[in-house]
């Protein structure tokens, strides 16, 4: 949106297709209790509702590609087959078999609206992202769907499968825009140092994380517990997987300088919640791993950075450059000159 000022100011959509009607209420459970999710960030839509909650939920489905709407994920068994038409839907993932080709095109159409109407040469917004679990076997969808339309003219709505490097983005054009006049000035070279991140602090993150989890299999529904309530894991082996997450998207953290430290904090917080080395506990690693680098990073930010600079200034110079726009555009579009620079 900051590139495109005509972007539409929406946000993308995860679309989950469930088994049953069991199996999505599971799964918009798991999303909302195990990963954070708030209860009006994932719509559940399916036929075992009440009439007028069905009312409700058709109106908000169809307004879920609206500026300011708060669904991040949609979890649905059938009923959206036909008739839905938003716009935002980035990724779509078939928790069950895609029992038909008619199905399974269905399916995937949710996803293949372009959010601004037209393809604007970004590969995170013009592609929609399928991923498919268990058997099924999507060159098998695209194959059977090219024999049925036909492989199309190029640029065409055909249905097609390409490695990333393949895709067709628009036809352009270059066009040269020149300075309108001189315009030199001197930048000087500024570096950031970081400072060295605090770790000697115990973050007050329990409320939550000492909920015990289920370990719902989203594929099959299944929990995966022997006594269906809760898996526990030993205290070490928490410490070892929420350390690891911790130190791995922590990108300012230093895994020989700062694992130990990182591994101290999350110890001090299972000792919070009752926990001790040898114990069995029944909680979640990636969910207090993403706790506790959430502390880490606010504690980071309030610290101070030292900036310094160059000796040497570069000098920036603004020069033509050539930029590419559409074939279609005749002209470039106009814009306004830069009044007496000081």
């Amino acid at each position: 949106r900051a590139l495109h000022s005509d972007f539409p100011d929406v946000s993308p959509v995860l679309l989950v297709a469930a088994k049953d009607i069991d199996h999505a209420e599971r799964v918009a459970k798991w999303l909302r209790t195990y990963r954070n999710l708030k209860h009006d960030e994932v719509h559940v839509a399916h036929s075992g509702k009440k009439q007028s909650a069905t009312e409700r939920a058709i109106a908000d489905l169809v307004a879920i590609d609206q500026p300011g709407n708060r669904v991040k994920v949609v979890v649905n068994v059938f009923q959206l087959s036909e008739g839905w038409d938003v716009t935002n839907v980035w990724v779509i993932a078939p928790l069950r078999a895609l029992s038909s080709f008619t199905n399974a095109i269905q399916t995937i159409g949710r996803g293949l609206r372009l959010p601004a109407g037209r393809r604007v040469e970004n590969d995170e917004i013009d592609t929609l992202d399928v991923l498919c679990f268990g058997k099924e076997d999507f060159g098998t969808i695209v194959r059977q769907a090219t024999k049925e339309f036909g492989a199309g003219a190029e640029g065409s709505a055909a249905v097609s499968i390409a490695g990333s490097s393949e895709h067709q983005f628009r036809i352009t054009r270059q066009v040269a825009i020149r300075p309108l006049r001189d315009v030199r000035f001197s930048l000087p070279q500024v570096s950031r140092i970081p400072g060295e991140p605090d770790l000697e602090f115990t973050p007050q993150i329990t409320k939550g994380i000492s909920s015990y989890v289920e370990v719902l299999d989203i594929g099959s529904g299944d929990i995966g517990t022997e006594d269906q309530v809760a898996s526990r894991r030993d205290f070490d082996a928490v410490v070892r997987s929420s350390t690891s997450y911790v130190i791995e998207n922590l990108k300012f953290l230093d895994p020989v300088r700062h694992g130990r430290p990182v591994a101290n904090i999350i110890k001090r917080v299972l000792e919070d919640l009752g926990g001790k080395p040898g114990m069995q506990l029944s909680t979640d690693p990636m969910k207090l791993a993403l706790a506790v680098m959430e502390a880490i990073r606010d504690h980071h930010r309030a610290g101070h950075s030292v900036y310094l600079a160059g000796s040497s200034p570069s000098e920036v110079v603004l020069e033509t450059v050539e930029v590419p726009i559409p074939v279609e555009f005749l002209e470039f579009p106009s814009q306004q000159s830069i009044a007496d620079w000081k």
